[in-house]
């Protein structure tokens, strides 16, 4: 009897999958990430904000800080506090205002 050999490079797991698709290589994407969302007065919401920030203050540094939101100034100026200095920060334009301007 020959023994039926599985293909070497196969994988078997979706989130490899996943990874070795990907063409950025970067792990922290998949891995290490927060969320923080709300409807609340601004002065509540960025607290919420920043605890999640203190909670991660030994990794945040190294991380992108990606902002989704209605593309209010005051917005974008409040997030720039919250950044550490030479923190990557993105906005992005939420979905719904983004189409008010098609």
């Amino acid at each position: 009897m020959s023994a039926v050999q599985k293909p070497k490079h196969k994988h078997t797991d979706r989130r490899r999958a996943a990874e070795a698709e990907d063409d950025t290589d970067d792990p922290v994407r998949l891995t290490n990430t927060s969320c923080v969302t709300g409807i609340e007065y601004a002065d509540a919401f960025f607290a919420r904000i920043e605890v999640e920030m203190q909670r991660r203050s030994a990794q945040l540094a190294a991380l992108s800080l990606v902002i989704i939101a209605d593309g209010a100034s005051w917005i974008w100026d409040r997030v720039a506090d919250l950044a550490e200095r030479g923190q990557q920060v993105w906005h992005i334009l939420d979905f719904w205002h983004a189409c008010e301007h098609l």
